[in-house]
């Protein structure tokens, strides 16, 4: 299926667990929202190093986590999406890579200790959310408390040692 095919009727669909359930269940092929992980490569590889466990929330079906994991030697990957179509494609393409796990979790209310990750990767999941917004200078309130979410269950996961 053509990639303008999946594009949503309105914005705010992106902001929707039903939008990607469908988009997952039609498209075949990864997307990579806004660019690849070549594009900042360079950044990433200040920060992530050798043996490094990682967090990617909202992974999609990006090829983000292979690449990663690909170029950084010994990395511990641990992947989450809240659609299940995507997780369980996403675990059979790569079921071949150790130490790369894909699970199905809500990034607002995630079931890891505290600490558990030296990194926490966001591309896209903050845009997607955001696309809800009315306003272009200030969130309203119900989108405030999902990002302060987000933002506050990433910070709590991560190492800051």
């Amino acid at each position: 299926m053509a990639e303008s095919e999946l594009i949503p009727k309105k914005n705010e669909d992106y902001a929707t667990k039903e939008y990607w359930e469908w988009r997952y269940q039609l498209a075949n092929e990864s997307y990579e929202w806004f660019k690849g992980y070549n594009a900042f490569q360079h950044i990433v590889k200040k920060y992530i190093k050798v043996g490094s466990r990682v967090l990617n929330v909202g992974c999609g079906n990006s090829e983000l986590s292979a690449d990663l994991y690909d170029d950084i030697a010994g990395l511990n990957i641990v992947n989450i999406d809240f659609s299940d179509i995507c997780i369980e494609k996403m675990s059979k393409k790569y079921e071949d890579r150790k130490n790369m796990e894909w699970v199905v979790m809500d990034m607002m209310d995630m079931k890891f200790e505290d600490s558990t990750f030296d990194v926490v990767l966001d591309k896209g999941t903050m845009d997607a959310i955001l696309t809800v917004q009315k306003s272009p200078w200030s969130l309203e309130p119900e989108l405030e408390v999902k990002v302060n979410k987000l933002i506050s269950e990433c910070y709590r996961a991560v190492s800051y040692t």
